[in-house]
């Protein structure tokens, strides 16, 4: 049966699929209001985006582990301390299928791989 339907704080509609305090409508009108304070553009202007080759080489690794090509990381054991893995590390994104299983701690110590690249919207030419 699931729990029950709960109208709009705001408006008191009851939405088909609302499950929250706030309808869909009105949680944009709320974004929208906050983007224009001062916070708002602020933490828009100075977001970071994470560079595009790191996102490419996970995302290539993600679909060799889905293939059946690499096994799933949690299912190995880290190769720096020998507990369970947790993710692949790469230490150059340009090579992506040069992963190691690594537990999050070793992760964070191995610290960034080379071949960051240093602006996030700059794209590859074709």
């Amino acid at each position: 049966m699931g729990r029950p339907k709960l109208p709009c704080l705001e408006t008191g509609i009851l939405d088909q699929n609302h499950l929250r305090k706030k309808c869909y409508g009105c949680k944009r009108i709320i974004a929208k209001n906050w983007a224009k304070t001062p916070q708002g553009q602020f933490s828009r202007k100075n977001r970071v985006r994470e560079p595009i080759q790191s996102i490419r080489a996970r995302s290539i690794v993600a679909y060799y582990v889905r293939k059946g090509t690499l096994q799933n990381p949690k299912t190995l054991k880290c190769v720096d301390c020998n507990r369970d893995a947790h993710c692949y590390d790469h230490r150059d994104y340009k090579k992506p299928l040069q992963v190691e299983p690594v537990c999050t701690s070793c992760n964070v110590k191995r610290g960034p791989a080379k071949n960051r690249n240093s602006d996030p919207y700059k794209r590859r030419k074709r």
